[in-house]
């Protein structure tokens, strides 16, 4: 069996004997015990999580889900508040609900609180700290938060004019500069470029590998482009590629 006490939010405080009878048919028994009402009940308020710490690109938006519990004598309502890098955008409101920035805890129970954070969409790679803060009938609970940005990987191939074309003699090598741009958020690592020239013809770069571009950064690359020796005179397609081993 299970009994349950609910204690008068009027009660004073001190020692209340409590009885309880059990009565069959032969035969009965009884179980006295104490409760005692202290003026202090309870360890406050609390915002807690199971995962405190989200990783991901930054063309996401992270959604964390938090339990505010209420372990005081009096129902609460709680404003919440939070706070993040500069720039972002952080949304911390009740679970279930789109608009509402406050919730109320009943004394002794908790809420779920869903805190949707959207960075923007080029932050550069690296840990940002999130607070998120609920404050009512003078109670406050604090969350620290982190969002690792692992970085967006995008990159441009182009020539230094923008020109997509070149002149070239048959069986003459030809150099055609290249512009490798970094237009993501995290490094580019062992770039490597390839080159699908017509059937006969040859190309090769210099470099055949650049080690490392930082984001917003370029890299200059030569392609050396040779014709077959008995091409004829027209236009022919060269595709080229660069991509990150």
């Amino acid at each position: 069996l299970k009994l349950g006490v609910e204690v008068p939010q009027e009660a004073a405080n001190g020692k209340y004997q409590v009885t309880v009878v059990a009565k069959g048919k032969n035969s009965s028994d009884r179980l006295v015990f104490v409760v005692e009402v202290a003026q202090a009940v309870g360890g406050g308020v609390a915002l807690d999580t199971e995962f405190p710490a989200l990783r991901g690109p930054s063309d996401v938006t992270f959604t964390f889900s938090l339990d505010l519990k209420n372990d005081t004598g009096e129902e609460i309502q709680f404003g919440l508040q939070t706070q993040g890098p500069t720039g972002w955008q952080i949304d911390a409101r009740p679970s279930g609900q789109s608009r509402a920035s406050t919730v109320t805890v009943a004394a002794g129970s908790s809420e779920r609180i869903t805190v949707d954070v959207d960075p923007p969409d080029f932050s550069p790679a690296g840990t940002y700290p999130v607070t998120v803060e609920a404050t009512g009938s003078g109670e406050s609970a604090t969350a620290s938060l982190a969002v690792q940005i692992t970085g967006n990987f995008s990159m441009a191939i182009a020539t230094p004019d923008q020109r997509l074309n070149m002149d070239v003699e048959a069986g003459k090598a030809t150099e055609l500069p290249l512009v490798i741009e970094n237009d993501g958020t995290a490094p580019l690592v062992d770039v490597s470029l390839s080159g699908t020239p017509p059937r006969g013809w040859d190309v090769t770069f210099s470099p055949a590998t650049i080690q490392r571009v930082e984001p917003g950064a370029t890299a200059d690359v030569v392609a050396t482009v040779t014709p077959a020796d008995d091409a004829i005179a027209g236009d022919y397609r060269l595709s080229i590629r660069s991509q990150v081993a």
